[in-house]
């Protein structure tokens, strides 16, 4: 392998990281390339926009949410009340809190197809789906959310949607069952 000379200056500071780093790689020739080659890869490493999420929520807002087992979940949504869950939504408006803070910018900015990516990452990355899919024709999306965890979930999935839609707007239709929640969203 043919080797090239590279001749530069760098500030105090990176020299002490490049000169405390070769202590690990053995050199500073083997610290830059270790660099070079992380740097291309972060480069072309992309992130799904769930985990690009999870890493925000660790940094950002980690002390504003609690995460709980399934089964502790469907505990919860068992005896949960709808009312005051529904009275805080409306006041606390989390979801809509939710997009904002997702895409730094206020909802009516917002265009619907940025609402239904969140809405479809929203219900990935908070656990208990079997499925979610989404499709779209030239009127609508539909998005079909599948779970095991009874028919209160359900409800709760909707509740927290419809609250994030009607925020918005948007035009929709919800139905859910003991294990489904659908909604169709207008264009």
């Amino acid at each position: 392998m043919k080797k090239h000379r590279v001749n530069t200056t760098i500030s105090q500071e990176h020299y002490e990281i490049l000169k405390e780093s070769a202590k690990e790689y053995g050199t500073q020739q083997k610290v830059l390339e270790h660099a070079l080659d992380n740097l291309k890869k972060d480069s072309t490493d992309k992130l799904s926009p769930q985990l690009e999420l999870w890493m925000r929520i660790g940094k950002e807002i980690r002390n504003t949410i609690i995460f709980v087992q399934k089964d502790l979940g469907t505990l919860l949504f068992e005896t949960i009340d709808f009312h005051r869950f529904q009275e805080y939504i409306q006041r606390g408006a989390p979801v809509k809190f939710g997009v904002e803070w997702y895409y730094n910018k206020p909802l009516e900015q917002c265009t619907l197809p940025e609402i239904v990516k969140y809405i479809m990452v929203l219900l990935d990355i908070q656990g208990g789906a079997d499925t979610i899919s989404c499709t779209e024709n030239d009127e609508l999306y539909q998005i079909n959310y599948t779970h095991n965890m009874k028919i209160n979930t359900s409800r709760v999935i909707k509740i927290m949607i419809e609250s994030l839609l009607e925020s918005y707007g948007a035009k929709y239709e919800t139905d859910y069952s003991q294990r489904n929640v659908f909604f169709k969203i207008y264009k």
